[in-house]
């Protein structure tokens, strides 16, 4: 705000505050100068905005983000409100006509929001639908597919909270791969509740404890006795394949569960196997390095890389413990321990530290706005910083500047408080 509107507000509400000579045309310059930055910022935001939306949404949908407090934060971060109690995820292939979706707001109604990602590393569209629950899925999706094309839609189980995308999301992966859509069906479920059930309910629960406890051996025995069913109840003219269905998301599941992401170079794998032998070679290869011994952790004394690389991102408001230790080639359970004994922090609180130091001294020592200094820092949402600001440090930024400006320093005209 141009100092000399703010001297001319604070005359008139601040009891004591000298008055100020009301200059009309410099008034009404000071204003239009108010709106035009006001214009602009909110121009910016809009350009930005949907791109920081799709990138946080295909980490929620590829299970990049696991713990509360980060999704929470990261949808903030992207303006993302889930009101209903719903999830449904749909895929579709994508094509030119619907990158435009991409950057296309979500469309809003009174009982559901519709949003669209597009994975970097993947041709199909997401649908993401947060809904109230009173439409069968079937309704809701294929209403939503018939507004993007003609090609089927591809669909897992709906889910209830949003760390468990990543789940309906493997479903609709599993539905591409063993799912046959009837002609003009529009979308496609994993697994159909009305289908006829043909699993192996010993040797699923055999694969499912092996898989989580390290067991390669009866791993190995449970998959192959699972695989071979699948394989002799395939049908040609069967709609669905449940079994192999299945297997193939037991697996994928089980992968993501211990690596915390989808695993989106064997997604690919499988949806281009050209046989059966070539699918059973890929899923048990996975099943095998699942269950493999881990090697022994090489302690390395990376301290000091670790922070300095922490130090070096934390601005980046998408910085997440996992790329921290993708970046380390560790495994996020080690990173996060490792982090904390070196810091005494939580990775989480680490780079709230460093951030808010950054920004304090900012507030101290510059003029500069203070939405630029928290949006430069690593936070969009200015008023949630500031309640947060207030919480941890009693006051407002605004009030934190008005405290501790370095004498030296000018008025600040970007006051905020």
């Amino acid at each position: 705000m141009p100092g000399y509107l703010l001297r001319c507000l604070l005359a008139a509400i601040v009891p004591g505050t000298a008055a100020q000579p009301v200059d009309l045309p410099r008034l009404a310059a000071a204003m239009r100068a108010v709106i035009t930055d006001q214009r602009t910022l909110a121009a910016q935001e809009q350009v930005r905005l949907p791109f920081v939306r799709n990138q946080v949404l295909a980490m929620l949908v590829n299970g990049r983000l696991a713990d509360e407090q980060t999704v929470q934060r990261l949808l903030n971060l992207a303006q993302v409100h889930f009101f209903h109690p719903r999830f449904l995820v749909g895929i579709l292939p994508d094509t030119p006509a619907l990158a435009e979706k991409v950057l296309g707001d979500p469309v809003v109604a009174a009982a559901q929001t519709v949003y669209f990602i597009h994975p970097s590393d993947q041709a199909q569209l997401i649908v993401l639908v947060n809904d109230d629950g009173q439409t069968p899925p079937a309704a809701v999706l294929g209403a939503v597919q018939a507004q993007l094309g003609s090609a089927p839609m591809f669909a897992g189980r709906s889910v209830t909270t949003p760390t468990a995308l990543h789940d309906a999301y493997i479903e609709a992966v599993t539905a591409q791969m063993t799912n046959r859509p009837r002609p003009g069906e529009t979308v496609s479920f994993y697994q159909d509740q009305g289908a006829l059930q043909l699993f192996d309910a010993a040797n699923e629960l055999k694969l499912t404890n092996a898989l989580a406890q390290g067991n390669s051996v009866m791993a190995q025995e449970a998959f192959v006795a699972l695989f071979n069913q699948a394989s002799q109840n395939w049908s040609p003219t069967a709609r669905f394949d449940l079994p192999m269905a299945n297997l193939i998301s037991q697996i994928l599941k089980a992968d993501y569960h211990k690596n915390r992401q989808v695993n989106t170079a064997l997604v690919q794998q499988l949806l281009a196997a050209p046989s059966f032998s070539v699918l059973y070679a890929l899923l048990r290869q996975t099943g095998h390095a699942l269950t493999a011994a881990a090697p022994a952790p090489v302690v390395k004394d990376n301290g000091a890389e670790l922070q300095t690389y922490i130090a070096a991102h934390a601005s980046d408001p998408t910085l997440s413990l996992v790329d921290v230790a993708n970046h380390f080639n560790l495994s996020v359970p080690y990173a996060s321990r490792h982090i904390k004994e070196i810091t005494g922090m939580t990775f989480t609180t680490y780079v709230q530290d460093i951030r808010m130091e950054r920004i304090q001294t900012a507030l101290e020592t510059t003029d500069i706005p203070i939405k630029d200094i928290v949006t430069a820092n690593g936070y969009y949402d200015v008023a949630n910083f500031t309640r947060k600001f207030k919480k941890l440090l009693g006051v407002t930024p605004g009030q934190y500047r008005q405290l501790h400006k370095k004498p030296a320093s000018a008025a600040d005209d970007g006051l905020v408080s």
